[in-house]
């Protein structure tokens, strides 16, 4: 009954997804951020189905535009839902052929999967300690180790090194991972559903508070607004007032560094 293995098993999974990030960043595209300019007469590129963005073939995608001074602007990452027609991305001179080339070489399926989304494995995680939390099982300990799994991989993330290569694809752009959505990933539903248990909601604090020490500005951002939202469950879920007041202390600990 020992839950150690498969957390062993599901947690893999994210840190494949999570180091793929820092070994290869934006797909080895250029990164899409909140600078870039995407121009105005890009034109949308469809959906062809309905479902999860599974996986970005950058290296067909670059084929299908060699020797061409085409763009392409891809502002849904690996895990988002489409409907078919949503755009998927944007793009500037292309031409019928490559815009379908372009489309297939994205897989989209009825499921999420782990390869390229990177806060996928997060959410599993945190979806195995909400089922631990639940009346008919009531296992924080699971819970618990959950959160220390997932505080454990957002730290060594943030502490690996990004790799400083160029751009192979340049006339592409990929999204840079979302750090908010690794929080919320990892630990909202874990902030909801331990809200009432007082083990899990030190843990979580603590796991939380050292995140903030983290060298990436945006995660150790994310965690300072989730740990005000973890503290603000807590205050309405726990019952007793001296269960309230650890939870403060536990809050209001120095930090980390």
């Amino acid at each position: 009954g020992s839950m150690d293995a498969p957390l062993r098993m599901t947690e893999a999974e994210p840190r494949s997804s999570l180091q793929l990030t820092r070994r290869a960043p934006a797909l080895k595209a250029s990164p899409l951020t909140s600078d870039t300019l995407i121009p105005t007469e890009a034109a949308p590129i469809p959906s062809p189905y309905s479902g999860y963005l599974q996986f970005i073939d950058v290296a067909r995608m670059k084929e299908a535009i060699k020797k061409t001074e085409a763009r392409i602007y891809i502002h849904t990452a690996p895990g988002q839902f489409l409907l078919t027609g949503q755009p998927v991305a944007y793009a500037t001179g292309l031409t019928e052929k490559q815009l379908k080339a372009v489309q297939n070489s994205l897989t989209i399926g009825q499921h999420r999967t782990f390869e390229q989304d990177a806060t996928y494995g997060l959410l599993v995680l945190s979806e195995i300690a909400s089922r631990a939390l639940s009346p008919g099982i009531n296992d924080p300990g699971t819970a618990i180790d959950v959160i220390t799994r997932q505080e454990r991989l957002l730290w060594n993330w943030a502490r690996t090194d990004e790799a400083t290569i160029e751009p192979k694809c340049p006339q592409i752009f990929v999204p840079e991972l979302s750090r908010n959505e690794m929080i919320q990933s990892a630990f909202s539903s874990t902030a909801r559903d331990g809200a009432g248990t007082i083990e899990v909601v030190c843990r979580l604090l603590h796991a939380l508070r050292a995140l903030q020490d983290t060298p990436d500005p945006a995660l150790a951002k994310a965690a300072a607004e989730m740990c005000v939202t973890a503290r603000q469950y807590a205050e309405e879920a726990l019952p007793l007032k001296s269960e309230k007041e650890t939870m403060r202390h536990a809050h209001d600990a120095p930090r980390l560094g």
